[in-house]
């Protein structure tokens, strides 16, 4: 540590992980815009959006994505007097490709489920 080698591991893994972020933020939005409301946020380790659907939808979404090999977190929430249904998209561990092959397939799981984005 005294050499700095923790620092430039940490200046690495922050511009990867910048990369990464923005890459998975601008696809999603692009190609998932329609379908879910993601939210700004700083460059971390998720991505965060709010379905725009109902729960019926929702739950078709969900289930053909995994069909097509992709899951994610998830939570609920009563918002205004309103059921609510959030993905949570986590990204370091994946290369820049798979996340590229990761919203193709949810775009496809998508048209499965007759969501359109």
């Amino acid at each position: 540590m005294a050499g700095g080698a923790y620092e430039r591991h940490l200046r690495r893994m922050k511009r990867s992980y910048g990369r990464k972020f923005h890459l998975l933020s601008e696809l999603v939005k692009r190609e998932l815009g329609s379908l879910v409301d993601w939210t700004e946020s700083d460059a971390g380790l998720h991505l965060f959006g709010w379905w725009r659907g109902g729960e019926a939808e929702y739950r078709a979404f969900r289930s053909a994505g995994e069909a097509e090999g992709v899951r994610w977190s998830e939570t609920e929430a009563e918002l205004g007097g309103q059921r609510r249904f959030g993905l949570y998209l986590n990204f370091p561990h994946l290369t820049e490709e798979q996340i590229r092959e990761g919203v193709r397939r949810m775009v496809r799981g998508g048209e499965r489920s007759g969501q359109r984005s």
